[in-house]
This record gives C-alpha cells, sequence and structure tokens, in this order.
C-alpha cells in the first residue's frame, strides 16, 4: 500500500526527483513562451512564500489571488500555501465592490494581483491594509 502524503511534500519531491524537467508554460502574448522545470517554479514559489512571511503572513492567514489563470496564479497559489496561508480566490472580473467585500470579510492580509483587463478599475477595492503584489503577467 502506498502511503499518502501532502501535497507540500509531493511538490517538494518532485522537486528534487525532476528538478530540471519542465513543468510549466506560459504564452507571453508575442509569440513567445516562458517555462519553468520543477526545480524553478518550486524556488520561485518558496522566494514568494518568504516574502508572504516577510509580511507577516502565518499560519492560516488569509492571501488574496485575483488573477486570470496563468502560471504565475499557480506559483503565487504555491507561496501561500508554502508560508503557511489559505488563499482566496477573486474572480477576475469582479467590480471594486465585490473584491472590497470579499477582502474585507476573509481578513485578507496580502493579495497577488496577476494579469487582469479591469485593473484600473478594480484597484479601487484594495483596501491599504491588504497590500497588492503584482506578478509578472499584470499589464501595466
Amino acid at each position: 500500500m502506498r502511503a499518502e502524503r501532502s501535497l507540500l511534500a509531493h511538490l517538494a519531491a518532485r522537486r528534487a526527483d525532476d528538478a530540471d524537467r519542465v513543468w510549466l508554460h506560459q504564452p507571453m502574448g508575442d509569440g513567445s513562451a516562458r517555462t519553468w522545470t520543477w526545480g524553478e517554479a518550486i524556488a520561485e514559489a518558496l522566494s514568494m512564500a518568504r516574502h508572504l512571511q516577510d509580511l507577516g503572513v502565518g499560519e492560516g492567514d488569509r492571501v488574496g489571488l485575483l488573477s486570470k489563470n496563468c502560471a504565475w496564479s499557480i506559483l503565487a497559489e504555491l507561496a501561500i500555501w508554502f508560508a503557511g496561508g489559505a488563499t482566496v480566490s477573486i474572480f477576475p472580473t469582479e467590480t471594486a465592490t465585490t473584491i472590497r467585500f470579499v477582502l474585507d470579510d476573509a481578513d485578507v492580509r496580502a493579495l497577488f494581483v496577476g494579469k487582469l483587463d479591469a485593473w484600473p478599475s478594480q484597484r479601487e477595492g484594495v483596501p491599504h491594509r491588504a497590500p497588492a503584489h503584482p506578478v509578472p503577467a499584470r499589464p501595466r
């Protein structure tokens, strides 16, 4: 019988066993793509997790994730888990009013913001106490 292991333990094993194997692909919109190996992806997620911990995010704290699906949203979610937090996912089409309600209701400590079409109008829904941290896919 195979012993069950946590998702984080599974990721650590993949990093050790398949460090050089490509895992994630992100189309960049200009015809190019960015790829990450298991080793690169987990290292980036752990770096993001340390950033969250430096902000004071700890076990059970809630961290928001407002993004379309992309490689960076996966890395952000892993970072939240590695930091001991819980993900509060917000649909990328939500209005500023709904974003504010979700962040306040869940008592979110920080927010990862990824690729969005309406960020300028959504930004006003993010309270100052939940600092927004852009992931690279967010349009400028």
